[in-house]
């Protein structure tokens, strides 16, 4: 028999060999270093597979079924799969729980369909080397896959994390230039109240939730969106993502215009919050939510966004408009033949929704504009040589 590190360095070793050739992801389901999941929705044989270091026999088979069915909803494939045990102390094995190692492998039609399979896992004389070695080169094929996947799997937020990105590098040099923040995030489309009730520029609900002039604002959303991005683009389809994503920021500014007079609102959060929205409602949907592993991974994911609303200069008021529509949409796009009656009513609240805040939105258009950060607003325009609207803004609040 070898040492539980070697079996440990097997199963990391197997991992990166079904990922580097065989086109699973990895998909974390345990803080357990000695078990990984992956997933492949092309795989007709096994599209999920468990891999251990432990013994067959210690592999708790009513939790691995209940992980295999959370997976199985998550990403729309079948259950079945192999569990895979490198553990050569391993005593069970049938079709699907198979034990893997040099000189053993169990008798699996599923197993056997992996041709040189066999071969993969060879003794090391320095097992503690040869783990870490494992890790190394698994985490470099897990950056690289992810890539791969997020480029052809998730375009749409590639596409919207890019603009984002230029938009900001493009803030960056108006304040290189001369520009304050205020300014810069202005002349880039963020949201003010006074330039939309006297100027008409309604475009700034949409276009405020591209802009941040602060590099730490950027990263945390730009994070926070690109994983929400990973798991519900897929899933909605590219036209439906993105208007989930337009939807929400709409309904974050809408909200900010109600409440809010004489704040400069910007970022994607509103957006990221009807993402969120959505990811709630499928997640009951498909009921993976019972699955405790997935459901602790949602709260935290919940109490982080929290404690980000409360930080100061966040708008709490514009992640409530986002994640109330994500919400709403969210089961207006829901395919449960079950929910046909709940899909209806939200289509219908949607709407009086909509409507109320568009009243609301004509009763509160008084604005209270900052006098001084117009009057530099229209000099940085001067500045920039559009002269022209520099004296429209002049013309309009002096």
């Amino acid at each position: 028999m070898f040492e539980q590190n070697q079996y440990d360095a097997w199963a990391v070793e197997l991992a990166n060999y079904f990922v580097s050739k065989k086109d699973y992801h990895m998909v974390r389901m345990s803080k357990d270093r000695r078990e990984f999941w992956l997933v492949n929705q092309n795989a007709e044989v096994s599209p999920i597979l468990m891999i251990s270091a432990y013994p067959s026999d210690a592999i708790n088979q009513p939790t691995i079924s209940h992980d295999r069915l959370a997976l199985s909803s998550v990403f729309h494939v079948s259950d079945k799969g192999l569990n895979i045990s490198v553990n050569q102390e391993s005593i069970m094995s049938d079709e699907s729980t198979v034990i893997l190692g040099p000189g053993i492998m169990s008798v699996s039609e599923q197993l056997a369909s992996f041709k040189g399979i066999e071969s993969i896992l060879r003794p090391s004389n320095n097992p503690n080397k040869a783990l870490m070695s494992a890790f190394r080169s698994i985490q470099k094929t897990a950056v690289k896959t992810q890539q791969k996947l997020r480029r052809r799997a998730n375009p749409v937020t590639t596409v919207v994390s890019g603009i984002t990105l230029i938009i900001f590098a493009i803030g960056m040099y108006l304040r290189l230039e001369g520009a304050s923040d205020v300014s810069s995030a202005l002349m880039l489309g963020a949201y003010y109240k006074p330039l939309i009730v006297k100027g008409g520029e309604y475009f700034r609900l949409l276009t405020a939730g591209f802009v941040h002039v602060d590099v730490f604002h950027l990263l945390i959303n730009i994070m926070a969106f690109r994983n929400l991005g990973t798991m519900i683009e897929p899933v909605l389809g590219k036209k439906r993502y993105l208007f989930v994503l337009i939807a929400g920021i709409l309904f974050g500014n809408m909200f900010v215009f109600i409440v809010d007079d004489g704040a400069v609102g910007l970022g994607i959060s509103g957006g990221l919050f009807a993402l969120l929205g959505v990811l709630l409602v499928y997640l009951f949907e498909t009921q993976a939510i019972r699955n405790p592993r997935i459901r602790n991974q949602v709260i935290s994911t919940l109490i982080m966004n929290l404690m980000i609303s409360m930080l100061p200069g966040v708008s709490m008021m514009a992640h409530l408009g986002g994640l109330q529509v994500g919400i709403f949409l969210g089961i207006i796009f829901s395919k449960r033949i079950d929910w046909v009656d709940i899909r209806k009513g939200a289509q219908f609240m949607l709407i009086i929704f909509s409507a109320f805040l568009v009243i609301l939105m004509v009763m509160n258009q008084y604005s209270d504009p900052n006098l001084q950060s117009l009057a530099l607003y229209a000099q940085t325009w001067k500045h920039f040589g559009f002269d022209w609207y520099a004296k429209r803004i002049v013309r309009l609040f002096f």
